[in-house]
């Protein structure tokens, strides 16, 4: 025992991940239940120094550790373990790593609890980081939470959203960004991480040169079957003058005379009066004579 906790003792930032796995040595050797709990009580003090001075993998091999000498309460600390190693992992950048572990818990026997508290701390990291207007590891911390969860069934975001509809503006942002950038193969890695929740097809980049240019490289033979011409731009021109516009509306409404279409309907008029049809359907005459003498009786004044 004095030993076991020599060694605690010895554990700083610099060799916490030696000290841990050289208990974990010490610890296979002894099996009296009474020094196990003892044990215990010391690394899971030796567990909350490390997370104060973010040595958060330390921390989680140690909260493993505890979890392997009490089976009794291994669900608590393999649910601690699960909730350190993530924060490590992605506060270090190491999103891939991250991806893989998420897999192992969803393959764990406790996979309900581990999920669980999983994604609560995902989905708070992922909203610090959205606050903080720092869009890309705010996506991995999403596109995490959706993996873990296995889709959107159940979970949103603190605002309200899907977490699929985060990961799809979020990778819309930073592919755009990438893009303008030129860094073409940052935007392919980033939609591969993210097209199964998009459900898009792979991304390739490709460049684009001129058959001289390839030929010239020696990559094709090219020949000319027709010498280059450039084509010259249309000129346009106008039979009509531009319609006069003023300021009022009434100065909006353009003349028929002015009209572009006027030629054509003048030639449609004049073919439709001259049919034989439109000359003896023509009712024009009778209907102005009813309305003028109409108009007349209405100006009338009654007589009593």
């Amino acid at each position: 025992m004095d030993t076991f906790i020599d060694l605690i003792r010895t554990a700083n930032r610099d060799n916490a991940s030696d000290v841990v796995a050289r208990l974990r040595s010490l610890a296979a050797t002894d099996h009296d239940p009474t020094r196990r709990a003892a044990l215990c009580r010391h690394l899971e003090t030796l567990a909350f120094r490390l997370e104060g001075d973010d040595r958060l993998g330390a921390a989680a091999e140690t909260y493993d550790l505890i979890a392997a000498l009490v089976p009794s309460e291994r669900v608590r600390w393999a649910r601690d373990a699960a909730t350190v190693r993530l924060r490590d992992l992605c506060a270090r950048g190491r999103f891939d790593e991250a991806e893989t572990y998420v897999a192992q818990l969803r393959a764990d026997a406790d996979a309900p609890t581990l999920i669980q508290d999983g994604l609560a701390t995902l989905l708070r990291l992922g909203w610090a980081h959205e606050c903080r207007n720092q869009p890309e590891p705010c996506l991995h911390y999403y596109r995490l939470a959706y993996d873990l969860n296995g889709g959107d069934a159940g979970v949103t975001t603190e605002d309200g959203d899907r977490l699929s509809t985060k990961v799809k503006n979020l990778r819309r942002l930073l592919l755009d960004t990438l893009l303008e950038d030129g860094r073409f193969d940052a935007a392919i890695a980033l939609h591969e991480t993210t097209r199964h929740v998009t459900g898009s097809g792979p991304l390739e980049a490709y460049d684009i040169v001129s058959v001289q240019d390839l030929a010239a490289a020696g990559g094709a033979r090219a020949i000319t079957m027709l010498p280059e011409r450039r084509i010259v731009a249309p000129e346009l021109r106008f039979w009509e003058k531009p319609l006069p516009y003023g300021r009022s509306p009434a100065a909006w409404t353009s003349r028929p005379s002015t009209s572009p279409f006027s030629t054509t309907r003048a030639l449609i008029r004049a073919a439709t009066s001259s049919s034989p049809a439109a000359s003896s359907s023509t009712t024009s005459p009778p209907i102005r004579a009813a309305q003028t003498s109409c108009c007349r009786t209405a100006s009338t004044p009654t007589r009593s």
